[in-house]
């Protein structure tokens, strides 16, 4: 009886854990496809950008696929910002939440599980994204319809097909509205 016991135990976590390696495949599907696959960018690029952004205080700063947080944290500790993330990937949501709690930036930083797609931009002051070649023709005709003028982008590693980047530096590239 102890044996048959074990065996459904058993059976029961293996079943378990399927189903949450399924769901954890679904979701990272999804967000790659949505956007762009998850690829952490190096500390001295994140500061690269940061500082070629030049923010000031008081901007309300988003990042467009956050992943783990790491650029709205350097840039909330640069200035004093509001900033705002749009994660898909149910993992890199949550340890990106961790990761911004850690750094005693709840109050400055919010993470979002949703498509950036659906969300407006015209209340931002800088935009950071790191997409993939395909979609940058598709982000650029959103950010030229909602953005106001004067607002940054800084895109990292690819460049939007018709839009002119004011400032091009170690594969960063910053635009202006």
């Amino acid at each position: 009886m102890f044996n048959i016991i074990i065996s459904y135990i058993l059976l029961f976590l293996a079943l378990a854990f399927l189903l949450g390696s399924a769901v954890f495949m679904f979701y990272r599907t999804y967000a790659m496809i949505s956007g762009a696959p998850y690829a952490g960018t190096k500390k001295v690029r994140v500061n690269k950008m940061i500082e070629l952004a030049n923010l000031q205080d008081g901007q309300r700063v988003v990042d467009l696929g956050s992943g783990d947080g790491r650029i709205l944290i350097a840039a909330a500790r640069a200035a004093d910002i509001e900033g705002i993330g749009y994660e898909l990937d149910l993992f890199l949501y949550l340890w990106s939440k961790i990761k911004v709690k850690k750094a005693g930036l709840g109050d400055k930083i919010k993470i979002y599980r949703q498509s950036y797609w659906s969300v407006n931009m015209r209340d931002f002051d800088t935009v950071f994204i790191f997409l993939i070649p395909y979609k940058m023709k598709r982000m650029e005709k959103k950010l030229q319809r909602e953005l106001r003028p004067g607002v940054k982008v800084v895109s990292h590693g690819f460049s939007f097909p018709n839009w002119q980047p004011v400032i091009k530096e170690a594969r960063i590239l910053v635009y202006q509205k």
